[in-house]
């Protein structure tokens, strides 16, 4: 087991690694862009340089126009990211866990009217856009006075009551869609394990539908999560970008889009660095790319390993068929 974890492991800093020379060299290769004072040494002097301060300091440089000028990047960037985790990282557990009780709910009580109607109303939320949930809670939300904020609420303190109002909405407009769509997936997986041979053997041995579901379907039900939360992640990055505009939400998906853009205004005394061609900010861009890229592939890696441990017979990605 522990080697397995071990080299699991070494593949995914080896292909964080590989992904951030990529994208290091082609931000530095940008044309008329490269010239500033920070970007004047050779290329591989400003890569060993950037990927030492990483490993050893946890340092990405400075800003140019995202933010305060000559601001460090992890502290601007960390800001910005404490609001998209405090947003979609809530949105996201509480997707997979709602998707885990409904899903094994609306597949128990397949044939009952209550089912049906968790599973109707999954189908209808699950093809909306989370734009289109976001506006028509806005729309409510307005309609009610407003007793629900449509902004988030200023500040870093996300225990108080006004923070908790204020990402009520944007939560909800994150959670619905996927939630939906997991809990569908989830549904037809149980319901087509519980229709297979094997399941038909323990009915005849005598165990009850409950007796089914507690002792085998709900682990299968838990791998079948599992295999969801690479690809929600996925889902929920990119969603993240339209609802913090929507709501906002001073995250970091409308500051990454403005590190590369420039969308972000420039302040007066600093407008000279458009004389000088420096229009992006490579070292917020190579951050935020690389702090989106590592929860994919580290989530990635820990299904992987969660799989070992849930089921010993799973080996991700070996040569050996492990099964007995």
């Amino acid at each position: 087991m522990l080697k397995y974890v071990a080299k699991r492991v070494f593949v995914t800093i080896i292909t964080l690694w590989i992904l951030f020379t990529i994208m290091f060299i082609i931000c530095r290769l940008f044309p008329d862009k490269n010239w500033y004072w920070i970007y004047k040494d050779p290329l591989p002097i400003q890569y060993f340089n950037s990927l030492k301060a990483i490993i050893t300091r946890f340092d990405w440089g400075i800003c140019t126009t995202a933010g305060p000028l000559y601001m460090n990047v992890t502290k601007y960037c960390a800001g910005k990211i404490a609001f998209t985790l405090y947003t979609s990282g809530v949105a996201f557990v509480l997707s997979i866990t709602l998707a885990f009780f409904l899903g094994i709910f609306c597949a128990y009580f397949n044939n009952g009217p209550l089912g049906k109607l968790v599973n109707i109303c999954a189908l209808g939320l699950g093809s909306l856009p989370c734009f289109v949930t976001g506006y028509a809670l806005q729309y409510i939300s307005f309609r009610t006075g407003g007793i629900i904020p449509l902004t988030m609420d200023i500040g870093y303190d996300f225990l108080s009551i006004n923070m908790l109002k204020s990402v009520t909405l944007p939560i909800i407009a994150l959670t619905l869609g996927p939630t939906a769509l997991y809990m569908q997936h989830l549904r037809n997986d149980i319901l087509e394990t519980y229709n297979s041979d094997f399941v038909a053997l323990l009915k005849i041995k005598g165990l009850t539908k409950w007796q089914i579901y507690k002792r085998h379907l709900i682990q299968h039900a838990t791998i079948s999560v599992l295999t969801q939360i690479p690809m929600s992640l996925a889902v929920f990055t990119v969603n993240a970008f339209i609802i913090e505009k929507m709501f906002a939400i001073p995250g970091a998906g409308i500051s990454f889009i403005r590190s590369f853009f420039n969308i972000e205004h420039v302040p007066e005394d600093v407008s000279w660095l458009h004389t000088l061609g420096i229009i992006t900010d490579y070292n917020v861009f190579v951050m935020y790319s690389m702090f989106f890229i590592s929860i994919i592939i580290c989530g990635g890696l820990l299904i992987d390993i969660i799989y070992s441990l849930l089921d010993p017979r799973i080996r991700v990605g070996t040569n050996k068929a492990n099964i007995y």
